[in-house]
């Protein structure tokens, strides 16, 4: 065979060798890259001598649940991280990353309005990943999960039964508008999820405060709980936070109390405390008012305008503003002249998550129309860009 031949074809082979090593190489500094998190399977936050009354509808659905959750979750090649699933994961190795899918509220609320009975229904969780090897069994990172409220509207009062089933469904899919319930909605999230086993930094919901404005929209939805109404703003702006920009948010911690939150998993009889890190940053929100307006109406039907205004701040742990600002949201809602009455609450609710989303996407491009809608005058846009731009930033070390 001619000699140049050869070495043509020897230098293929070494080219195509070197490649191949190369891949390899990638692969293993990849697969070592990415930390290695045990699955923990679902479980239930709150007191253990009161989950049956936290989660009376959730309580018998959670083996089953748990079952799901694990049969969508293995055998998945999940891109930051390495889920162990089947097999032990060796600590004394520096893998101490614990992943559990937590959820932390089951709302279920019957009300009539004009002779109409609604259930609504809402089950929030979280993706909680923790460090099982350390002392305080500390919160690595959090990203909330949720789909909203689900109303479903009776000519007669729900049978527990009838309840039972709108939960199920909301867990496991099937509604009505809501094919995917909360565990494949879980399973579906975790797989963007960018696990580290620390972050440069923390962000965190901060202080809610409600005015009477807002107060009374809500108490009818809440039977003038006030700390479940912030709980719900809370949950709203951490799930919308987590979303959009792809972050972990820390769980609300109430009024300052002990951050720690108390697991009890799947099939499990002890419960495990973990602690909740001091975020860097927080996200304050005071909800000042939510009011609507007339704005059309014929024979037929009403056109209205149903606004939320509240002032959000963003603060880093030396109490600092990198930003703060009173801003608001609106959504359009027609109402039919022959309809007796409905769901305002619901229509609101739209209205403060367009506030907070809006809000969340100027952080990234900020839109003048967004400015020119919160009334904001041309003297103030550089410093209200240069602000959305500090929380860029602080966000950017939470990632």
């Amino acid at each position: 065979m001619n000699q140049s031949i050869i070495k043509a074809l020897f230098g293929a082979a070494m080219m195509a060798v070197m490649v191949l090593s190369s891949t390899f190489l990638s692969a293993a500094e990849s697969s070592l890259a990415r930390p290695k998190v045990a699955w923990a399977g679902l479980s239930l936050a709150g007191d253990a001598s009161k989950l049956k009354l936290l989660y009376p509808k959730v309580y018998p659905l959670q083996d089953r649940a748990n079952r799901l959750l694990r049969k969508q979750v293995q055998n998945q090649n999940y891109q930051h991280y390495q889920l162990v699933v089947n097999d032990k994961i060796d600590i004394s190795k520096g893998h101490s990353l614990v992943m559990t899918v937590a959820i932390d509220s089951e709302s279920v609320v019957v009300r009539e309005l004009a002779g109409v009975h609604q259930a609504v229904v809402e089950l929030s969780a979280s993706i909680l990943v923790f460090d099982i090897d350390s002392e305080e069994k500390s919160v690595i990172a959090s990203f909330p999960v949720g789909l909203g409220p689900y109303i479903e509207t009776y000519s007669k009062p729900p049978s527990q039964g009838q309840l039972a089933t709108l939960v199920d469904g909301y867990l496991f899919g099937g509604l009505s508008g809501m094919p995917a319930g909360l565990v494949e909605t879980a399973a579906s999230k975790m797989q963007s999820l960018d696990i580290k086993y620390r972050f440069a930094a923390k962000i965190g919901i901060g202080n809610i405060e409600l005015g009477d404005g807002a107060k009374k929209v809500m108490a009818s939805h809440f039977a003038k709980d006030e700390p479940l109404m912030k709980q719900y703003v809370a949950r709203q702006t951490a799930r919308l936070l987590s979303n959009q920009q792809q972050v972990s948010v820390m769980p609300y911690v109430a009024d300052n109390t002990v951050a720690q939150m108390a697991l009890r998993f799947t099939g499990q009889k002890s419960t495990l405390l973990l602690s909740l890190p001091e975020p860097d940053y927080t996200i304050h929100v005071n909800v000042q008012n939510l009011a609507r307006k007339l704005i059309q109406e014929n024979k037929h039907e009403k056109m209205y305008i149903y606004a939320a205004r509240a002032t959000v701040q963003v603060q880093d742990d030396f109490e600092d503003a990198l930003f703060g600002q009173s801003i608001k949201g609106y959504v359009r809602k027609t109402v039919l002249t022959s309809q007796p009455s409905i769901s305002q609450w619901a229509v609101y609710q739209g209205a403060l998550e367009n506030l907070t989303s809006q809000f969340l996407s100027q952080i990234n491009v900020p839109d003048p129309d967004w400015f020119a809608f919160n009334g904001f005058q041309k003297q103030e846009e550089a410093q209200i860009k240069a602000s959305l731009q500090a929380v860029a930033e602080a966000l950017e070390q939470c990632r």
